[in-house]
């Protein structure tokens, strides 16, 4: 029954695109498709409003299907950028027409491995000389957390992590997995019970993946916003953090990224002037 609300959500989101872009205002655009309303805050300086136009997925896990049924319509031009989140460690990029994955493990991760965005933002945050250590401190403390995500998410288990904050625990619990695995519930009972033996094979199998790959961007600025609360007293919230991160994150950065260059590439096959200079 879930499957088909899934398909038949896909099939609306699609006949809803189709319908908007037979109008005037969008039909000679390319529809650049995103997952969230914050992906659509973060990309859309990169692109140009006169020749294209950014949507996101109102919340719908399956980009890939909505982009293929897209690709199947000759009428509109697109493309999709989607979260890397594990598939890139996993080596399971998809290879399709148009849909691109980025750098890192999201949009988030993408702009802190920029270093001069790092810079900027811990100087428009705090007073202080900005610091390698900060950010080396929080994918340290993240560790256990992620590996477990990404055996999670590679393993196609039910373990719900929604109600489990990093910010409300110290570097010693984030780093404790019976702990971890104590504050969270699979969502069936049927679902396989990871132990700390298993998980400790994972990440001794997987010890040198990037970090900017394993680290979930929301945990990574939560975590941030614990650290300036501890250590300088300063009350930031989740949001708060990304709006000031978003403008650090420049044109210029995101020329230097895969990202851009594979949209370049694609833009350039087709003559289409999508991209801002």
């Amino acid at each position: 029954m879930g499957a088909l609300r899934e398909e038949n959500r896909v099939e609306d989101i699609v006949n809803s695109f189709i319908m908007e872009w037979r109008t005037p205002i969008y039909k000679d655009k390319v529809l650049i498709l995103v997952e969230g309303k914050s992906d659509k805050c973060f990309y859309y300086k990169f692109f140009n409003s006169e020749t294209s136009e950014i949507r996101n997925s109102q919340g719908c896990r399956k980009l890939k299907e909505i982009h293929e049924r897209l690709l199947c319509c000759h009428s509109i031009k697109n493309i999709t950028i989607r979260d890397s989140d594990f598939e890139r460690l996993n080596g399971t990029l998809l290879s399709i027409n148009g849909f691109f994955y980025t750098d890192a493990h999201d949009y988030e991760m993408m702009c802190l491995r920029d270093e001069q965005t790092r810079k900027e933002l811990i100087e428009n945050l705090v007073t202080i000389n900005y610091s390698e250590e900060v950010f080396e401190n929080i994918f340290e403390e993240l560790k256990c957390i992620s590996y477990f995500k990404w055996y999670n998410y590679t393993k196609h288990l039910s373990y719900n992590f929604d109600s489990f904050s990093v910010t409300s625990f110290e570097k010693d619990q984030l780093n404790d997995f019976d702990f971890i695995h104590g504050e969270i519930h699979p969502k069936s009972r049927k679902a396989k019970v990871v132990t700390k033996t298993i998980l400790n094979k994972f990440k001794t199998d997987h010890n040198t993946c990037d970090p900017y790959e394993l680290t979930c961007g929301h945990d990574f600025i939560k975590r941030l916003c614990f650290y300036l609360k501890k250590e300088h007293r300063i009350q930031k919230k989740e949001n708060d953090i990304k709006d000031i991160m978003r403008p650090c994150f420049r044109m210029d950065s995101f020329k230097r990224t895969e990202l851009y260059h594979s949209i370049c590439a694609w833009s350039n096959k087709y003559s289409l002037n999508i991209l801002r200079s």
